[in-house]
């Protein structure tokens, strides 16, 4: 099978936050990921992924029973689709235990698929997994919900406010009404964390436009 290769800069709101606290050497190592993807990375944690989602959007535990379901183990599995079952089944189970509230007048529904974030010439696929909204689609108030699942790697609270400040400049872009930073949220489903978005970005911001500016210049380099 012929490699990827992405053309322009695109990465993943996820590479982006560990690119913002990664070392020089990590960096160039994402850069290239980003630029040339495996595709079994954006498949992984499929199983978990929807579940959940589904989950937060109806509510019904019931979803993620259907999450194992699907994760079931079937004759003619490969070692490595074993593995990932597995590792997707424990993502839900530790979801299970964690607990993460938003506000009750809030409307769950589920994000884009192409949820993209423009940061000078980068893309960003910011995909949050579910938005929340109240109110009016135009006046009302807005927030999101943004998952990470990584059983090897938890994620540091500084990557997850960088996490928390793209998902919130994002929702704020799609001028779908006041974005309430109180119910923005990353959740590291293994580590069973529940992360707030900032509640200013100047700053984190600055060093956001900083690394996709990096991340542009270096493109096509690697």
């Amino acid at each position: 099978m012929k490699q990827k290769v992405r053309d322009l800069p695109r990465v993943s709101l996820n590479v982006l936050s560990e690119y913002l606290v990664a070392s020089p050497n990590r960096r160039r190592r994402l850069i290239e990921e980003q630029k040339k993807p495996r595709t079994f990375r954006v498949v992984y944690y499929s199983e978990a992924e929807e579940s959940i989602a589904a989950h937060l959007v109806t509510g019904d535990l019931a979803e993620l029973q259907k999450g194992l379901e699907k994760t079931k183990i079937q004759e003619g599995d490969t070692d490595w689709e074993i593995t990932r079952k597995l590792t997707c089944a424990d993502a839900i189970r530790s979801f299970m235990n964690l607990k993460l509230e938003f506000s009750e007048d809030y409307k769950a529904e589920r994000g884009l698929d192409r949820a993209q974030l423009s940061v000078g010439s980068v893309s960003v696929s910011v995909r949050p997994e579910v938005l929340l909204s109240h109110g009016a689609s135009s006046s009302g108030k807005l927030g999101g919900i943004k998952l990470y699942i990584s059983k090897s790697e938890p994620m540091a609270a500084e990557r997850a406010r960088f996490a928390g400040a793209v998902l919130l400049r994002y929702l704020t872009e799609l001028q779908r009404g006041v974005v309430d930073y109180r119910n923005c949220f990353v959740v590291d489903v293994f580590a069973g964390k529940v992360f707030v978005a900032p509640r200013t970005l100047k700053r984190r911001w600055q060093d956001i436009e900083a690394a996709c500016r990096e991340i542009a210049l270096h493109w096509d380099s690697v």
